[in-house]
């Protein structure tokens, strides 16, 4: 007998139980044997056998290797696999226990490489941690009702507004400990402000170099009808109309105004608004009332959001829902592939409409999956939080 194929699927919440995952073999490309448990014991990691609860409250397994040889054989070829886990993707929905994580292992034990067994319809409602370029391969064409997408910005970060050119950024932290030192005047008050700003410009240097435009052409195919918004830099704008209007589409300017813009503002003007292109083909609707069909907003920054959920460029939750509500229909499916710390997720759970969300950052994506759950970045719970899928109710008995 030998073991031809594993897949591992790692448990969410492993860390408030001692079952890290769940593991299927596939015995000579013939036989296959689920429901196989990963256990962390006091001696390490074992495996239990997939059973059966009977009436008297004891279990026995269902299957089970017949000597200790092959026994050990097993538990080792599936161990390795679990312990490989994070060199792939990790994919959950936000009604599941577990993080359906798939390796498949070769005869001698070593990985060779990722399985995506993922229908559409797996798809549906769920996070996916992972590279949106590749991920957006795995959507068949025209399944997507509505894209929201709020993709890397391309700008400057060496100057222009302020003192923040690559000469200048040594300065800051001096401005900032003379700031500490010398408590709040009207000159280190201004300093503080400068170094603060510095420091964000340090956090947006990630994502400050734009998006390929070869992704909008796989929107395109997945989506029923062209109808999609996107964030962009002024930058950007021009480029993305130009992309749209050569595809025939109807394009708004939809904008929103900060009323407490960072004030840096040396030789520019002030860094107030932010743009998002609404493009959409021919034919398709516009819902939505009054109130929502506004092509620009006036708020102040989020900074409350920014706190919550530690994403530099967080959008106002409100503007997102409004946009879900006029451009889809409840049970639509919207697609963000850009999703951060789940806005447009967090929407569509909000106005009833299925989603499926796409982030490449680990960091973000777990704050996204704790936000659906009603957890800020910080763990503060709130009377929206799902406490009965924040813990695993299985028990088993130690090895």
């Amino acid at each position: 007998m030998k073991i031809t194929d594993v897949v591992v699927r790692k448990n969410q919440y492993e860390g408030t139980t001692r079952v890290k995952a769940l593991a299927s073999v596939l015995l000579d490309d013939c036989f296959a044997v689920h429901e196989i448990r990963i256990i962390e014991g006091e001696k390490g990691l074992f495996i239990a056998m997939p059973s059966r609860k009977r009436p008297d409250g004891t279990f026995r397994d269902i299957a089970h290797p017949i000597n200790p040889e092959v026994r050990s054989m097993l538990e080792k070829v599936i161990i390795d696999a679990y312990k490989k886990w994070n060199n792939v993707y990790l994919v959950t929905r936000e009604d599941s226990t577990t993080w359906r994580i798939l390796l498949l292992v070769s005869k001698n034990s070593k990985l060779r490489g990722v399985c995506y067994q993922m229908r559409y319809e797996d798809m549906l409602n769920k996070l996916i941690l992972g590279n949106c370029y590749e991920l957006i391969k795995k959507i068949p064409d025209n399944s997507i009702d509505l894209v929201i997408i709020d993709p890397p910005y391309e700008f400057d970060i060496g100057g222009g507004g302020g003192r923040f050119g690559t000469k200048e950024r040594n300065y800051h932290n001096e401005y900032l400990s003379l700031y500490h030192e010398t408590g709040s005047t009207k000159e280190t008050e201004r300093l503080r402000v400068s170094a603060n700003k510095q420091k964000q410009k340090e956090q947006y240097r990630f994502i400050s170099r734009g998006f390929d435009f070869s992704l909008l052409d796989d929107l395109i195919r997945v989506l029923k009808k062209i109808n999609i918004y996107v964030w962009c830099s002024k930058k950007q704008v021009g480029k993305i109309i130009a992309y749209f209007e050569n595809k025939k589409c109807n394009i708004d300017i939809l904008t929103w105004h900060k009323t407490n813009p960072t004030p840096t503002i040396n030789n520019t003007y002030a860094n107030d608004t932010e743009y998002c292109i609404f493009a959409r083909e021919t034919g398709v609707k516009i819902y939505g009332n009054y109130e929502s069909k506004r092509k620009y907003y006036v708020t102040s920054a989020n900074v409350d959001d920014k706190k919550k959920f530690v994403h530099p460029t967080i959008k106002p939750l409100e503007i997102i829902k409004n946009f879900a509500i006029n451009s889809s229909k409840e049970n639509d499916v919207v697609l963000d592939c850009f999703c951060g710390s789940g806005t447009t997720c967090v929407a569509c759970k909000e106005t009833g409409r299925r989603f499926i969300g796409m982030e490449i950052n680990e960091k973000y994506y777990k704050i996204a999956v704790d936000r659906l759950n009603g957890i800020t970045a910080n763990g503060q719970t709130s009377i929206f939080t799902n406490f009965e899928k924040l813990t695993d109710p299985e028990k088993v008995e130690d090895k």
